[in-house]
């Protein structure tokens, strides 16, 4: 029903209609057709309500009708009932059934074609209102008419939790059709109370999840308004300061700012012979003992069951250990509502569901959430979601129910909200978990261009191929213990190490090692990604660089419009084109530029330089000097000269300055 209803009033023509017009409309509408005493004053309001829905917004009739048959159905099933049970007065209609007499009379027949009407006009004002006018609206005018603030959060959250067991009963019963659960009535019957218990025992664990979820965004039990659902006023979605500490405007990707940040080596995270046990007695952690260092990448790998979202949840205090300690900066970690309150602030985290995070009805409020919780003013909660969203690339969603994202917006929408409460570490747990692989590779990107900013991000995942390439150190677990850690090349180049943690080699290291058994390739350690593969192998088969090695033109997006891109794109005329961001991304889209690569730009963009051929990467930020830097890098280390260039703003004058 969801997909006829909120859907069909999110795209109404009367959408932006005012709510409390329209409210007043159908409301009134209602009562009229409830306290009328003839049926002809309901029926014209059936046909006017109808008539409005259908021509001035544009409703389908056919699903208008479809949605009237329900109701409809009933209203005649109960006509019927109150025609031949009440009533006086002569008789115009008899029938004898089994020796009982029944008969209509004409207060009867009255009675029961006043019931008709006054159903017909009450649903066709219901619909009107429910087809005009989404949810998020008619939870605005709740506000505005001041009604208790508990009761508009219970309501709202009670909505967007409809959908989710909405799209669980679907999915548990597609799953109970294909295994023939509705061959038979006492199947289908039996289908229908499995159905029911599971989704009573799920609604049970959502409601856990979602008290943890308000708990990481520093929820204390008090209602807050989350402020409207406005549009972001982040420079047209594609400005990425303030929210994320940023002091030139780009998202706080200064480089001398990070390699500060490195050259400390702050340890961020302790934890001292941590411990765990379950309710249940089952042992989730056991011993462990580690030091995150801030501004690094961390993976936590292990197969399912090796504690890793449990350590995690620990970090910023979900969870309280049942041995050992956790330090934030050397400070012990407290657990009174102060304390939880401040590191929840620093340490943000990303579940694995995003729907276990986004209760909110709209895309705006929850990302207010959290930033509404820290006590900020309406005025600053607006400015940094604005900001949050446009970082993320979801500019234009605020007012968008979350049930109506695909997976990937979810996970952006999901980090947004913790963006915005601008924390120091951030942890993801699964953070490609159902996602296609395109949009894995554009959220681990953008996890990329926040640790660039100074944050530090710890992830948790089985995948090793992910935690290979992404990661600076790599903790791997199993049994609620680490059982080693190290960089990526050091952890996944020990064949045995990996087997004893029920998991596989990286691709990349499986083939090196195959090559190197037959002495294809040499080297000391693993390759790292396919570009590094192809310097070995290159290196060993005696291919030498043929011809001059292609340009990589890199482009910054920043302060540019879509013409003025396009513009310099058309004179570099490079043979391939990629983007790095959610920004570059929305700009190529804008200004009509095919992009040959969308995720690991730039080494694709050195490969195809190693072959002759020039490439654009378009990007923003501090992502501009961190592609020049691994550009330079990768030169050093293979001894071929790769000329990048950096596009300066004055480029449509033909001048560019090249990178040395």
């Amino acid at each position: 029903m969801h997909d006829l209803l909120d859907d069909y009033a999110q795209s109404s023509a009367l959408r932006e209609t005012n709510p409390r017009l329209k409210l007043l409309l159908g409301l009134g509408a209602i009562l009229f057709c409830v306290s009328s005493v003839t049926p002809i004053a309901p029926l014209f309001v059936a046909v006017t309500m109808g008539l409005i829905t259908t021509t001035m917004a544009k409703i389908p009739g056919r699903v208008y009708s479809r949605l009237l048959l329900i109701p409809l159905s009933f209203a005649l099933l109960s006509a019927t009932v109150v025609a031949f049970m009440h009533g006086t007065g002569n008789s115009l209609f008899a029938v004898d059934v089994f020796g009982l007499d029944l008969s209509i009379r004409e207060d009867g027949a009255n009675l029961a074609l006043l019931l008709i009407a006054r159903t017909l006009g009450g649903m066709c004002s219901l619909f009107f209102i429910a087809l005009t006018t989404p949810m998020i609206d008619i939870f605005a005018v709740q506000k505005s008419l001041r009604i208790p603030e508990s009761v508009i959060e219970l309501s709202m959250m009670i909505y967007r939790y409809i959908f989710v067991f909405l799209d669980q009963a679907a999915m548990i019963h597609s799953a109970q059709v294909m295994r023939l659960g509705d061959a038979r009535l006492k199947n289908s019957l039996n289908s229908f109370a499995m159905l029911s218990s599971v989704l009573f025992l799920r609604s049970w664990e959502q409601g856990e999840r979602l008290m943890v979820a308000m708990d990481a965004r520093c929820y204390d039990g008090q209602a807050r308004s989350h402020g409207a659902d406005r549009e972001s006023g982040a420079q047209g979605g594609l400005c990425r300061g303030g929210v994320l500490g940023c002091s030139r405007g780009h998202c706080g990707l200064d480089q001398r700012h990070t390699d500060a940040v490195r050259l400390k080596m702050t340890i961020i995270i302790e934890t001292r012979d941590l411990g765990y046990s379950y309710g249940d007695g089952t042992v989730a952690l056991k011993g462990v003992s580690i030091t995150l260092e801030e501004g690094k990448k961390v993976a936590l790998v292990g197969p399912n069951g090796a504690g890793k979202s449990t350590l995690m949840l620990m970090f910023n205090g979900i969870l309280r250990p049942s041995t050992g300690e956790i330090l934030f900066r050397g400070q012990l970690l407290g657990y009174d509502s102060a304390a939880l309150r401040s590191i929840r602030r620093k340490v943000g985290m990303v579940f694995q569901n995003s729907d276990d995070q986004l209760f909110a009805p709209t895309v705006y409020q929850d990302v207010a959430f959290g930033p509404s919780n820290l006590g900020y003013s309406r005025e600053k909660v607006s400015r940094y979601v604005s900001y949050a969203l446009a970082y993320v690339g979801l500019s234009g969603y605020e007012r968008r129910p979350p049930h109506h994202l695909s997976g990937g917006e979810k996970k952006r929408a999901a980090i947004a909200g913790i963006l915005a409460m601008e924390p120091e570490v951030m942890i993801l747990d699964e953070p490609t978990s159902n996602l296609d692989p395109a949009s894995s590779e554009e959220i681990m990107e953008m996890l990329d261009e926040l640790n660039l900013g100074g944050k530090t991000m710890i992830i948790s995942t089985h995948d090793v191929d992910l935690a290979f390439r992404w990661a600076d150190e790599v903790i791997l677990m199993k049994d609620g213990g680490v059982l080693h850690r190290g960089g990526g090349q050091e952890v996944f180049g020990d064949a045995e190490l990996i087997r004893r943690a029920r998991l596989k080699l990286p691709t990349v290291v499986d083939l090196y090692q195959e090559l190197a058994d037959r002495g294809l390739v040499n080297g000391s350690k693993p390759p790292k990604n396919i570009l590094e593969l192809c310097g070995l192998l290159e290196s060993k088969i005696g291919t030498a660089q043929g011809e001059k090695a292609g340009k990589i033109y890199v482009c910054s997006v920043d302060g540019k419009d879509p013409a003025e891109v396009k513009c310099i794109i058309d004179k570099i005329r490079a043979d391939y084109s990629g983007a790095m961001g959610s920004n570059a991304k929305v700009m190529a889209e804008q200004s009509g530029i095919p992009l040959d690569f969308t995720y690991g730009v730039i080494d694709k963009c050195i490969l195809k330089a190693l072959i002759g051929k020039s490439s654009l990467i378009m990007t923003s930020g501090g992502m501009v000097d961190h592609s020049l830097q691994r550009i330079g890098s990768y030169g050093q280390e293979s001894g071929v000269r790769i000329e990048a260039v950096k596009i300066s703003p004055e480029y449509a004058e033909q001048r560019i300055e090249p990178f040395e």
